[in-house]
């Protein structure tokens, strides 16, 4: 899957590479100015969600890719008063859950086109949502769906959307310098572990324990512990000290957990 900051998006077979599915672009760009890139998320093997242009970035798209065809999104979701700037959809609860600039992280159900819930606990725009993984030996289980939202104000919220509560609110033990806007999250495969990184250069590891507050485990950043976070708080520099003053855009997990990818404005990857 493919899609392009001038609204159009395509689908690709890769046992063969060809394109199976497309919509074309417009002769124009769909936004004069594109503040984020496209983001979206499989619903299934045959189902997408996709930021839509109308009205322009608060809208998201749901398409049904099968033989019929389909030349439109066989529903649509509206209701944000500000771009959408993350979409993510969770297998187990089986809800869409998006981050906008109108400062709320709202819960969907793929056949209402309207807000399931919605959660207003930041006062900044919210950059990124991730439900937290199932580990194969919980996919049965009755444990709570956990979700994690990461904001320009600098906070991470954690909600349970099985109750539909707020449960913490994280980030200044890290990202703890006025003006700290969080830019990337990511959870380690097994939930233990949840990433956060901002465009001030910092990284952070917070420790998720058995459905307490996720405590401060490690940090990434020159000159960002507090004399009495010494202790508690490892500052793994490994070696990029001179690059990390420079904007987080991404954090992926390896498969195994045992590190991870920070991709920073400096092009350059470093693995930690």
């Amino acid at each position: 899957m493919t899609c392009s900051a001038n609204g159009a998006f395509e689908v690709y077979d890769t046992t063969e590479w060809t394109s199976i599915f497309k919509v074309p672009a417009s002769s124009s760009k769909i936004w004069e100015v594109q503040p984020v890139l496209p983001c979206l998320t499989w619903l299934d093997d045959s189902r997408l969600a996709i930021l839509g242009p109308e009205p322009p970035g608060a809208t998201v798209n749901c398409w049904q890719f099968d033989e019929s065809h389909a030349t439109h999104p066989f529903i649509r979701l509206f209701g944000h008063e500000g771009l959408v700037n993350d979409v993510q959809y969770d297998k187990v609860s089986g809800l869409v859950a998006t981050a906008s600039d109108d400062q709320t992280v709202r819960l969907w159900k793929v056949d209402k086109p309207t807000p399931f819930h919605e959660f207003r606990n930041h006062t900044d725009a919210v950059k990124l949502v991730a439900f937290q993984p199932v580990p194969p030996s919980m996919a049965e289980s009755d444990s709570p769906r956990i979700l994690a939202s990461a904001s320009f104000d600098g906070t991470v919220s954690i909600y349970n959307v099985t109750t539909l509560s707020h449960l913490y609110t994280i980030g200044k033990e890290i990202h703890n310098f006025p003006g700290d806007r969080i830019s990337c999250l990511s959870w380690s495969p097994d939930g233990k572990y949840l990433s956060t990184g901002d465009l001030e250069g910092t990284v952070g590891i917070w420790e998720w324990r058995d459905s307490a507050e996720p405590r401060a485990f490690a940090i990434w950043a020159p000159e960002r512990i507090r004399e009495d976070q010494s202790d508690a708080i490892p500052n793994g520099t490994n070696g990029h000290k001179d690059d990390l003053d420079r904007p987080v855009l991404r954090i992926h997990w390896q498969k195994n957990g045992q590190s991870f990818i920070v991709c920073r404005q400096n092009r350059k990857v470093f693995s930690s």
